[in-house]
């Protein structure tokens, strides 16, 4: 979708809060994060955001990987 719309839509999201985030571990989250940054952040429209709401399943310490991950 982003290389067919990219130029025309603006995307959010696409980081499961049912996978990594929840079970996975920080380097986990990390990989998954940098993986969707690499393929939704060129030519820009993409706004970083979990897929759903974070589940209170998630260990506090992926989700602040996720954000480090973001960040770096």
């Amino acid at each position: 979708m982003k290389d067919h719309f990219g130029g025309r839509l603006s995307f959010h999201g696409c980081i499961s809060t049912a996978g990594s985030l929840a079970y996975g571990t920080r380097e986990e989250v990390i990989e998954d994060v940098k993986k969707t940054l690499s393929i939704m952040m060129p030519g820009g429209g993409y706004r970083f955001s979990p897929t759903h709401q974070i589940q209170d399943n998630s260990p506090v310490e992926n989700v602040i990987a996720r954000y480090q991950a973001a960040h770096t």
